[in-house]
């Protein structure tokens, strides 16, 4: 994609989807987030929030098949009450 220095490029999928140990300049994924702090360009993926939209991805994707979408597979409730919080662990403690 071709963002001009200090913008800002919007993906669904992000890119460090499972943790990492380091970014180091030697690895694609890693030359890659030097270069957006380089250039002052900022990544933003709206992965899961665009996935659980409703409509959202999943129902077009259905359409496309032919598929009848009837009903959510989990409910997740929802509400000012609620945070959501994610944490983090090594995957030896998981």
């Amino acid at each position: 994609a071709q963002v001009p220095d200090g913008g800002l490029l919007l993906a669904h999928h992000p890119l460090l989807l499972r943790g990492v140990d380091t970014v180091s300049a030697d690895t694609a994924k890693g030359a890659l987030v030097h270069g957006l702090i380089r250039t002052r360009r900022a990544l933003f993926t709206a992965h899961t929030n665009a996935d659980s939209a409703s409509p959202g991805v999943s129902d077009a994707l259905a359409d496309v098949l032919g598929l009848q979408v009837t009903d959510v597979l989990s409910a997740v409730p929802s509400g000012p009450a609620l945070d959501k919080w994610v944490v983090f662990v090594p995957a030896e403690n998981s």
